[in-house]
């Protein structure tokens, strides 16, 4: 009677370690086809970020600076020299 309970346990154990396996390799199988999902996506991403970066026109430093000296200089005469012409009035 003993060992008919044993072998019960032994069968009832080995079909849930083998029911544990399957759950964790259909798992393993789901979390790598995300992996590679992302993996491809990345992939897709940096390509794009590649060919746009060999699209863009590329500025000269100097002339950006320039730009921003005239800014930086013809605002506050936007705004003084009308203040002149209202206090000569």
């Amino acid at each position: 009677m003993v060992n008919i309970i044993n072998y019960v346990f032994l069968a009832a154990s080995a079909v849930l370690g083998i029911t544990i396996l399957a759950f964790v390799t259909k798992e393993r199988r789901k979390i790598k086809g995300k992996i590679n999902n992302l993996k491809n996506k990345h992939n897709q991403l940096q390509t794009k970020a590649e060919q746009d970066l060999n699209n863009e026109e590329i500025v000269p430093l100097e002339s950006v600076e320039n730009k921003s000296l005239v800014f930086l200089f013809a605002v506050p005469l936007l705004v003084i020299i009308p203040i002149i012409f209202s206090i000569g009035n």
